[in-house]
Protein backbone atom coordinates (compact mmCIF):
# COMPACT_ATOMS: atom_id res chain seq x y z
CA UNK A 1 0.00 0.00 0.00
CA UNK A 2 1.49 3.52 -1.08
CA UNK A 3 1.14 6.07 1.36
CA UNK A 4 0.35 9.07 -1.51
CA UNK A 5 -2.54 8.76 -4.06
CA UNK A 6 -1.56 8.04 -7.60
CA UNK A 7 -4.47 8.42 -9.47
CA UNK A 8 -6.07 12.00 -9.72
CA UNK A 9 -9.66 11.32 -8.50
CA UNK A 10 -7.63 10.46 -5.03
CA UNK A 11 -5.28 13.37 -5.16
CA UNK A 12 -8.22 15.48 -5.83
CA UNK A 13 -9.51 14.36 -2.83
CA UNK A 14 -6.53 14.88 -0.71
CA UNK A 15 -6.76 18.42 -2.16
CA UNK A 16 -10.26 19.31 -0.56
CA UNK A 17 -9.11 17.37 2.79
CA UNK A 18 -6.32 20.10 2.55
CA UNK A 19 -8.62 22.75 2.09
CA UNK A 20 -11.33 21.64 4.23
CA UNK A 21 -8.34 21.79 7.34
CA UNK A 22 -7.49 25.26 5.65
CA UNK A 23 -11.32 26.82 5.87
CA UNK A 24 -11.89 25.45 9.25
CA UNK A 25 -8.11 27.42 10.51
CA UNK A 26 -9.84 30.30 9.11
CA UNK A 27 -12.76 29.85 10.44
CA UNK A 28 -11.30 29.41 14.60
CA UNK A 29 -8.77 32.07 13.75
CA UNK A 30 -11.67 34.57 12.50
CA UNK A 31 -13.98 33.25 15.34
CA UNK A 32 -11.41 34.27 17.94
CA UNK A 33 -10.77 37.78 16.66
CA UNK A 34 -13.83 39.13 16.00
CA UNK A 35 -15.60 40.63 19.46
CA UNK A 36 -18.35 38.58 21.04
CA UNK A 37 -22.13 39.47 20.72
CA UNK A 38 -24.64 39.10 22.86
CA UNK A 39 -27.62 37.78 20.53
CA UNK A 40 -25.71 35.01 18.57
CA UNK A 41 -27.27 34.37 15.13
CA UNK A 42 -26.44 32.80 11.95
CA UNK A 43 -26.21 36.14 10.14
CA UNK A 44 -24.43 38.02 12.94
CA UNK A 45 -20.84 35.94 12.43
CA UNK A 46 -20.86 35.45 8.63
CA UNK A 47 -17.22 34.77 7.64
CA UNK A 48 -17.04 32.27 10.18
CA UNK A 49 -20.06 30.35 9.22
CA UNK A 50 -19.15 30.38 5.76
CA UNK A 51 -15.97 29.72 6.10
CA UNK A 52 -17.12 26.16 8.33
CA UNK A 53 -19.88 25.84 6.05
CA UNK A 54 -17.58 25.37 3.39
CA UNK A 55 -15.22 23.27 4.97
CA UNK A 56 -18.04 21.08 5.37
CA UNK A 57 -18.63 20.76 2.19
CA UNK A 58 -15.44 20.28 1.05
CA UNK A 59 -14.74 17.40 3.43
CA UNK A 60 -17.99 15.65 2.12
CA UNK A 61 -16.41 16.02 -1.73
CA UNK A 62 -13.51 14.74 -0.10
CA UNK A 63 -15.13 11.60 1.14
CA UNK A 64 -17.13 11.41 -2.13
CA UNK A 65 -14.29 11.36 -4.17
CA UNK A 66 -12.23 9.38 -1.63
CA UNK A 67 -14.61 6.42 -1.87
CA UNK A 68 -15.18 7.04 -5.72
CA UNK A 69 -11.54 6.62 -5.96
CA UNK A 70 -11.36 3.35 -3.74
CA UNK A 71 -13.81 1.73 -5.56
CA UNK A 72 -13.38 2.64 -9.24
CA UNK A 73 -9.64 3.47 -9.76
CA UNK A 74 -8.80 1.02 -7.57
CA UNK A 75 -6.59 3.78 -5.24
CA UNK A 76 -4.69 1.75 -2.58
CA UNK A 77 -2.91 4.79 -0.94
CA UNK A 78 -2.99 5.48 3.10
CA UNK A 79 -3.88 9.05 2.73
CA UNK A 80 -6.90 8.16 1.16
CA UNK A 81 -8.37 5.51 3.18
CA UNK A 82 -7.50 8.29 5.99
CA UNK A 83 -9.64 10.80 4.49
CA UNK A 84 -12.76 8.68 3.27
CA UNK A 85 -12.70 7.57 6.87
CA UNK A 86 -12.53 11.46 8.45
CA UNK A 87 -14.89 12.44 5.57
CA UNK A 88 -17.17 9.62 7.19
CA UNK A 89 -16.90 10.96 10.12
CA UNK A 90 -17.70 14.17 9.48
CA UNK A 91 -20.87 13.61 7.11
CA UNK A 92 -22.04 11.20 10.44
CA UNK A 93 -21.76 14.85 12.50
CA UNK A 94 -23.27 16.55 9.52
CA UNK A 95 -26.19 14.03 9.61
CA UNK A 96 -26.45 14.46 13.76
CA UNK A 97 -26.64 18.13 13.10
CA UNK A 98 -29.16 18.46 10.68
CA UNK A 99 -31.60 15.45 12.46
CA UNK A 100 -30.98 17.34 16.38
Amino acid sequence: MAFLPKTPIGKWSIFLFIICILLNIVASIVSSIQEPVVIETFYRRMTVNISAITGLVAMAGAFILGIVSITRSKERSFLVFLVSFLGFLALIFLIGELIF
